[in-house]
């Protein structure tokens, strides 16, 4: 109940101040359909392993989604490469967490997803720069989301800055500060690459609507991300009138992504490319 006192207040105050973060026109842009992890994560149906380029391929070029998500890490010497989980042992041939290794040996990796009898050999882990290179042609006309995996490291803090700066050095490097939107739950990430460079999308990977999204108002982020199951429709139609951006995910089956649609979110990240732009036609 205090939260809905807070976020009220919020809205008053940005109704009386005239302060916006997002006009009408793009309250009311159509909704923006992006692959999870490419076009979405590997099944025994669907076998080409998330995050990676022919992934990538598929989503953009064969399915056409709106843009691409992707998860993103650095190696030990600094470089941001592209891989979903904290450990490498279960998709690649190698073992411990992806800070441990040079990215010299991460491209040399066997990146073989969950199903090896049919993947094995055929993929690698890739630099985020070596992504959107292959993707230049269509930079400003996709959108690209930046999950970052923060992670225990013993050196938190220290990465957590020069993964903001190769963020920041990386987006502006590739012109996509419009097409670009980072997204984490560590907030303090969000804030470094603010005040690192304002004109970058920032939003928060949520757990609770509730509990979390006055985080999201106090540090003026741009939107939030949040799986299904913790937000409802009265939620997001509560964010949006409050000028922030929602990203809806995690749901695969025709009647979660129904359930997905009638919630009206800015975007939805999904597995099921096609299926979802057939349900929200």
């Amino acid at each position: 109940m205090k939260s809905y006192i807070f976020i009220f207040l919020i809205l008053c105050l940005t109704t009386v101040t005239g302060c916006k973060n997002k006009s009408e026109s793009e309250l009311n842009s159509p909704l923006k359909i992006i692959g999870h992890g490419g076009s979405g994560f590997e099944t025994f149906f669907s076998q080409l392993p998330a995050n990676t380029l022919a992934s990538f391929e598929k989503a953009l070029m064969d399915d056409e989604a709106d843009g691409i998500e992707m998860d993103i890490q650095l190696s030990k010497d600094d470089v941001v490469v592209v891989f979903h989980d904290k450990l490498l042992d279960n998709k690649t041939d190698l073992a411990g967490p992806v800070r441990d290794q040079l990215f010299a040996e991460l491209i040399k990796c066997d990146f073989h997803g969950d199903f090896t009898m049919f993947s094995k050999g055929k993929h690698s882990i890739s630099s985020l720069e070596q992504i959107l290179t292959q993707f230049n042609d269509q930079l400003q006309s996709k959108y690209f989301y930046f999950n970052i995996k923060v992670g225990v490291h013993p050196d938190k803090e220290k990465y957590k800055l020069v993964m903001s700066e190769q963020l920041v050095r990386i987006i502006n490097e590739f012109d996509i500060q419009k097409k670009a939107i980072i997204e984490t739950s560590d907030i303090s990430v969000l804030k470094q690459i603010q005040l690192l460079d304002s004109s970058i999308i920032v939003m928060q990977d949520i757990g609770d609507f509730e509990n979390d999204f006055k985080y999201v108002l106090e540090n003026n982020f741009a939107g939030l991300v949040v799986e299904n199951n913790n937000i409802s429709a009265e939620q997001v139609m509560l964010a949006q009138k409050s000028g922030k951006r929602v990203v809806i995910y995690g749901e695969k089956t025709r009647g979660g992504i129904r359930e997905v649609l009638h919630k009206n979110p800015d975007v939805i990240q999904t597995d099921k490319i096609n299926l979802t732009k057939r349900l929200a036609d």
